[in-house]
């Protein structure tokens, strides 16, 4: 009997020890966005999946040709509308010192185009400058962060859907044998792990 109570103990204290392990698949629950997922997956774990709902190839690149456009088709709208937030901003920002270049740009006797103040006009050149190197930075960091929302909320369904690696299960069973004596209780536990 003693032998019996040890190898349950030490089947509960193995099958608890398990469980916290995949604790995180106990926590998920459907709708979840990539602001509580990110704390619990690391899109560095991520390995591509036949069932993937979200292609990060596809949803990087829409998101460097228009920044937010793959965090929105990731369904996270918020994120993406941020974004092309900044990305509004920064082309009005653009628009307004070409206008303001334009401006001050005047057509001489001779047919040539030059500026009525030369100081404003390089202002106006290096603004736009800097506002297309922005528009770069803003490309790539949305591209990055389309991928990694992808990759994590892919690793999210797929745990939503059971299609992670290990499912461990621990049941308890009773059955009666017969003995010498007669019938005879017989309790045991059930460790089930499905790959």
């Amino acid at each position: 009997m003693k032998r019996f109570l040890i190898i349950i103990a030490c089947l509960a204290v193995s099958a608890s020890s398990l469980f916290a392990q995949t604790n995180t698949y106990r926590t998920l629950e459907p709708g979840m966005k990539y602001k509580e997922l990110k704390g619990i997956y690391n899109h560095k774990d991520y390995v591509k999946s036949v069932s993937d709902p979200y292609s990060k190839t596809w949803m990087g690149i829409g998101s460097f040709f228009m920044p937010g456009i793959g965090q929105i088709a990731s369904n996270e709208t918020r994120r993406g509308f941020a974004f092309i937030g900044g990305s509004v901003l920064i082309s009005t920002v653009g628009s307004y010192s070409a206008d303001k270049l334009l401006d001050l740009t005047v057509k001489d006797a001779d047919g040539n185009y030059k500026f009525t103040d030369e100081k404003a006009a390089m202002r106006c050149v290096a603004t736009l400058a800097g506002v297309g190197l922005a528009e770069l930075a803003l490309a790539i960091w949305s591209s990055a962060d389309a991928v990694k929302v992808a990759k994590v909320k892919n690793m999210y369904y797929g745990d939503l859907m059971k299609q992670h690696a290990m499912d461990v299960k621990l049941h308890p069973s009773f059955d009666v044998t017969r003995t010498s004596n007669g019938l005879k209780p017989v309790a045991g536990m059930t460790l089930a792990v499905n790959f």
